[in-house]
């Protein structure tokens, strides 16, 4: 798929500050309320056109994975060394919209057939996740961080640890749901 010369200027504006907002804007992009409808996209290997990650999201959803990968805070492993793989390779991780202007439960509904047309087994995403050997390794990965982030919040109550500490929370339950 090629990009047309707005969504080049976006990544051109993009690269600047690493700010989605302000390089949408900059490349002419409106905001409305029918742009902040839900959407699903997919993340692509730009090295072998191959999908890895199928998401439903509003906003800037779609950036946050790459955040994700700068940061180190998550709790997908499996998205995280695949991106890792991807720019350790030289190529890059694309983002294709493949429907628009949908709400939550529709979005969310095209999501689940996306991934079940592709496989769930050639996807990065971990709540789709079947094979006992990636369940165990995540397990494994993330009792190492609590461990790690628990014996830490003993020593220090910075309340950005808190707040993170809360999130992976409510992100392993709602996976265990």
């Amino acid at each position: 798929m090629a990009l047309n010369e707005r969504q080049k200027r976006f990544c051109n504006e993009y690269i600047i500050d690493l700010n989605a907002t302000q390089a949408a804007i900059r490349a002419g992009y409106e905001f409305t309320i029918e742009a902040k409808r839900y959407f699903v996209y997919a993340l692509v290997d730009s090295g072998n056109n191959e999908i890895f990650y199928i998401g439903k999201g509003i906003g800037n959803r779609p950036y946050d994975h790459y955040r994700e990968y700068l940061s180190a805070k998550t709790c997908n492993e499996f998205k995280i060394a695949r991106i890792r793989q991807i720019i350790e390779s030289g190529n890059e991780v694309s983002i294709v919209f493949l429907i628009a202007d949908l709400d939550e439960q529709v979005a969310f509904e095209n999501e689940k057939q996306i991934i079940e047309l592709i496989g769930a087994e050639r996807l990065t995403n971990i709540k789709i996740r079947v094979g006992i050997e990636h369940n165990k390794q995540w397990a494994t990965n993330f009792l190492a961080r609590l461990q790690k982030l628990s014996s830490y919040l003993k020593q220090t109550f910075n309340p950005l640890y808190i707040e993170y500490y809360l999130r992976v929370v409510a992100e392993v339950s709602k996976i265990a749901s």
